[in-house]
């Protein structure tokens, strides 16, 4: 490893997989995004990638969201049901669900409309319910 947070990066995101029946990973890279830690994904085995973006809180390194790529099959059906009410017709390219550790998932989904313009949806999963976010997510 070049430096302690790769280190710690690695470390963090093995000991995460390990608790899901993971027990390999390809290491990731560090980046510095407004103002906090952030990573590059790492990949599982299976060849799925995981972010996890880090921030010191009193002096440690503590992960304060895991964010991956998933399937529009997996989003809950309460989060469909939202997205479909806010764009009928609609169909994402990209959908990211993003942990942040506390019960709150918070899925982004990326594509453009029929005008070919570039839209990003949020929306807050939490206790089985879906609320659709005005103003873009903050850790």
């Amino acid at each position: 490893m070049k430096n302690m947070t790769g280190y710690l990066f690695v470390t963090m995101l093995l000991l995460n997989l390990m608790a899901c029946g993971k027990s390999e990973v390809s290491e990731g890279s560090k980046v510095e995004a407004s103002g906090k830690e952030a990573s590059d994904p790492g990949a599982v085995p299976d060849g799925s990638e995981w972010e996890l973006d880090m921030t010191k809180i009193d002096g440690a390194w503590t992960v304060v969201e895991k964010q991956r790529d998933i399937a529009m099959e997996l989003v809950p059906g309460g989060v469909s049901n939202v997205l479909e009410t806010k764009l009928p017709e609609w169909h994402p390219d990209r959908v990211i669900e993003s942990d942040q550790g506390d019960g709150v998932i918070i899925y982004e989904f990326f594509g453009k409309t029929e005008e070919g313009e570039a839209t990003k949806i949020e929306i807050m999963w939490q206790q089985g319910r879906a609320e659709l976010l005005v103003n873009e997510w903050l850790h």
